[in-house]
């Protein structure tokens, strides 16, 4: 809530400028693109080195993933990708809670829960609004179904939200 008016510069400001680009129908792997785009933004230089100065990190489809922040402005769409970010964390809650056996059942979700929100990561992400929950929700239900021919769809949408998951 208290980001609400100036949403984080790191990740979210990117996400959104991200969108923003793909939205104008501008090429984003042009540095330009961003620049221009980005004068609202008052970026400093370390945003200005390792963003606007370099265009889009990650494949084209990942693009499919901030398309829609773009369409918004930067508040609303800060609180659209909190929600997300929220559900998607409580969606998580529950693949990894029926990953354990079954009894004590809420005792076990009661765990699970405080693990996942206690954790330093937990709160990083929030705080930068990282896709981090996205990633491991596909991990998840990759993981569930991973004995299943079409399992390894999911593994290829963890990969797109962050590459480095093809490891």
């Amino acid at each position: 809530y208290e980001n609400y008016q100036q949403p984080p510069v790191w990740d979210f400001q990117v996400f959104w400028l991200n969108g923003r680009v793909a939205d104008q129908g501008l090429n984003f792997y042009k540095p330009e693109n961003y620049r221009k785009l980005a004068e609202t933004l008052k970026p400093d230089d370390a945003f200005t080195q390792e963003i606007l100065n370099v265009g889009f990190w990650y494949p084209p489809m990942t693009m499919f993933l901030f398309a829609l922040l773009g369409r918004l402005d930067i508040s609303t769409a800060y609180l659209v990708w909190q929600i997300s970010i929220l559900i998607t964390s409580a969606v998580c809650v529950f693949e990894l809670w029926g990953l354990l056996p079954k009894e004590k059942k809420i005792l076990s979700l009661l765990l699970v829960s405080v693990l996942m929100f206690r954790l330093s990561p937990a709160h990083t992400t929030f705080h930068g609004s990282q896709t981090n929950f996205i990633v491991l929700l596909f991990f998840l239900i990759f993981w569930r179904n991973r004995s299943k021919d079409w399992s390894g769809i999911w593994l290829a949408f963890a990969v797109i939200v962050k590459p480095y998951m093809a490891l």
